[in-house]
């Protein structure tokens, strides 16, 4: 039972980690930034809600 836990853990983590390095908030900040550049504060932050 518990070698079946630690197998599924295993592949959760490595499923999460592999979204992170694929959807990369961090470094997709600068391009929103740049992209919204102009834009009112409630705006920009409707925006950040709606893509997030």
């Amino acid at each position: 039972m518990m070698d079946l836990l630690n197998q599924d853990f295993t592949y959760l983590l490595k499923i999460t980690i592999a979204l992170l390095a694929i959807v990369n908030p961090i470094g997709s900040l600068p391009i929103f930034i740049s992209a919204t550049d102009g834009w009112s504060k409630p705006d920009r932050a409707k925006t950040a809600r709606t893509v997030a």
